[in-house]
């Protein structure tokens, strides 16, 4: 990853200082890394959700379910990671014409929390109801 970036301001590019575009990978390697935790949280709170009955949404998931926690969680956070490091390293290139991978990082990073939190209200619900 370069250490200085280009920013453009109309029509003028500029160069940002050294210091910008150092901060910049920080806070996308960060993202990256929370976003490794949450989709671990994701799994344990999958697993626990589905010892209460509660099926997986995602067919390939449920498909790995059944092949073991351990596996469950190992591949499910292999995968992620996989992909968060092939953003994490090409964070300036623009994907789809309109989206940098660091942004990517940052979008699967709000994802995760969101499917957290909707794990947890769901967990709340089913054991108050146990």
């Amino acid at each position: 990853m370069s250490t200085s970036a280009w920013t453009t301001t109309g029509s003028v590019a500029m160069r940002m200082p050294r210091s910008a575009g150092l901060r910049k990978a920080a806070i996308v390697r960060a993202a990256a890394l929370a976003a490794l935790v949450l989709c671990l949280t994701d799994g344990a709170l999958t697993v626990v959700l589905g010892a209460y009955g509660v099926t997986e949404a995602n067919p390939i998931m449920a498909v790995l379910m059944d092949t073991g926690t351990l596996w469950f969680l190992l591949i499910k956070c292999s995968i992620t990671g996989i992909c968060l490091l092939f953003f994490v390293r090409h964070a300036d290139y623009l994907f789809f014409g309109m989206l940098r991978g660091g942004r990517v990082v940052h979008l699967v990073l709000g994802g995760y929390a969101l499917i957290v939190a909707y794990e947890l209200t769901a967990l709340s619900l089913v054991v108050n109801s146990a």
